[in-house]
C-alpha cells in the first residue's frame, strides 16, 4: 500500500510540474504577443505621423 501512495505522490508531482511548465509557456507567449502588438502599434503610429 505504501508503494501505491508513493507512486501517486510521484504522479501528482509530475502533473504539477507539467502544469507549472505549461503556465510559464502561456505567460511567455502572452508577453511575446503583447510586445509584438506594442511594436506594431508604435510602427503604425509612426507611419501616421510621417
Amino acid at each position: 500500500m505504501a508503494s501505491l501512495r508513493t507512486e501517486m505522490q510521484t504522479q501528482t508531482r509530475l502533473i504539477m510540474d507539467l502544469q507549472n511548465q505549461h503556465d510559464a509557456q502561456l505567460r511567455n507567449q502572452e508577453e511575446t504577443f503583447e510586445a509584438r502588438l506594442e511594436e506594431e502599434q508604435r510602427r503604425l503610429q509612426q507611419t501616421k505621423t510621417e
